[in-house]
């Protein structure tokens, strides 16, 4: 049994002609923009979220949150956010 050729004019053949042609355009096309883009360059600061942590006479604290604070501030003298802080001098005997 032969199998029959469908003619030119058949829709199906129109169809996947049309896709066959309009998909390397349409990818050709992306490309050629692509290349008409922006560069974005980022940088990245580790230190921006590290800030130290002042805490004024007035406030209250516990002991837990004095801890979180002191390790806060110790990390961002171990990155190089900030200098290490003075030490007090200790007050003169009378």
């Amino acid at each position: 049994m032969k199998s029959k050729s469908k003619p030119l004019g058949c829709p199906t053949l129109r169809r996947r002609k049309w896709q066959t042609l309009t998909l390397p355009l349409l990818l050709a096309s992306f490309a050629m923009m692509a290349g008409c883009a922006d560069r974005v360059v980022v940088k990245t600061d580790f230190c921006t979220p590290w800030k130290p942590i002042f805490v004024s006479r007035a406030d209250v604290l516990t002991d837990p949150t004095a801890k979180a604070i002191r390790d806060h501030d110790e990390t961002g003298v171990k990155l190089g956010c900030w200098p290490a802080p003075k030490k007090a001098k200790p007050a003169p005997k009378p």
